[in-house]
């Protein structure tokens, strides 16, 4: 499925004001679908997620991230490695003391 086709069905199940799908290689470098969504209002990631599943079955992002504006370069292209990086940090266990 085309990454444009997963977006649109984002923004079909939520009211966003950008979304952006990209993925993300593992330690065993399997791609994992990903996508940031910047939300219009409050938003429930979790339920999104559930939506996503029952509408795109096995298409359907694995993590989907909160952000308050996709990364941008100065084309206005989306920087989706910067998004990529973004989700590696948050799968990275956390460090020091508890």
């Amino acid at each position: 499925m085309h990454p444009q086709a997963v977006e649109a069905a984002l923004a079909e199940l939520a009211d966003l004001t950008e979304v952006a799908v990209f993925g993300v290689a593992d330690d065993a470098r399997v791609a994992r679908l990903c996508a940031a969504v910047v939300p219009a209002g409050a938003l429930d990631v979790q339920a999104l997620q559930v939506r996503c599943r029952e509408r795109l079955g096995r298409y359907a992002p694995e993590v989907i991230v909160q952000v308050p504006a996709l990364p941008r370069n100065a084309n206005g292209k989306v920087l989706r490695a910067e998004l990529a990086r973004l989700v590696q940090s948050l799968d990275a266990p956390a460090s020091g003391p508890h």
